[in-house]
């Protein structure tokens, strides 16, 4: 790499990495985003320099304590809102750089592409706890753990990713077979709060990744097949309470008959 080289991947860390303090600090959406890409994906090779490697350690270690510190280890979903100010608050208490709106979108598109860590720990002698199939929330990160249909039918995990963020976010399931399983317990089963929030935040259903649609199924943020699956009657009860709050009241009845009527005389 020349001095040009050199001088050029300094320039787009220093971006990246969110030093400037004059723009607006990262967003909400964005603060989320950036949660899951520091937690799970490799670095690229220029971040591997000493002086940016410092810190890229050091907005790992915010968001960490941020989430640790926050209402995820009591069972719920922290705001994004709260997660983006709460992030800068942890760094500026540091006396560290802010994370700006700019920084932020820089090491979204850096880190969105690169492949998900290899690490070669091993779990050895330790005794997994027995789970139940279904969803898990792991400081603010979703696994699907299931049994696998064909071949040993072994019971295995899938990590939940957003891959874009806007008004119709994109999700996916990532394999990683049993090494979650040695992290998780059964406390920590997703509950219906937190399913609601994920999709009121994404519009997006957590169960099976797909987009909300239909008016029931947004006003739930959880499909109704798969909240009946993954909640049982507890979904049940919510799913009619629900359909009596969208259900048409006798003054839209009034209406549409009087819009009906309008149109029938021309």
């Amino acid at each position: 790499m020349d001095a040009y080289e050199m001088a050029e991947a300094d320039r787009r860390i220093l971006e990246v990495a969110g030093l400037a303090h004059s723009e607006p600090p990262v967003t909400g959406p964005q603060a989320w985003w950036l949660k899951d890409l520091l937690a799970t994906r490799a670095l690229p090779v220029e971040f591997t320099l000493p002086k940016w490697e410092e810190r890229i350690v050091h907005l790992r270690s915010a968001f960490e304590c941020t989430m640790a510190q926050s209402a995820v280890k009591h069972g719920k979903i922290v705001g994004m809102e709260l997660l983006a100010k709460a992030v800068n608050e942890h760094l500026n208490g540091f006396d560290r750089k802010p994370l700006t709106k700019a920084g932020a979108s820089k090491l979204i598109t850096a880190l969105k592409d690169q492949p998900v860590k290899v690490t070669s720990e091993r779990v050895k002698n330790v005794e997994r706890v027995e789970l139940q199939d279904g969803m898990y929330n792991l400081n603010g990160i979703f696994y699907k753990v299931y049994h696998t249909v064909n071949g040993a039918n072994v019971q295995v995990a899938k990590r939940l990713q957003v891959t874009e963020i806007g008004d119709e976010a994109e999700v996916s399931f990532v394999y990683e077979g049993k090494k979650p399983l040695y992290k998780l317990a059964p406390e920590m089963r997703l509950t219906i709060e937190e399913a609601k929030a994920f999709g009121a935040l994404y519009g997006t259903c957590c169960i099976c990744g797909r987009t909300l649609t239909n008016e029931l199924s947004i006003h739930l943020g959880i499909g109704p097949v798969c909240g009946k699956r993954e909640f049982g009657g507890e979904f049940v009860f919510m799913l009619d309470s629900a359909k009596l709050a969208l259900a048409p009241t006798d003054e839209h009845h009034a209406q549409r008959g009087v819009e009906a009527a309008r149109k029938a005389l021309g």
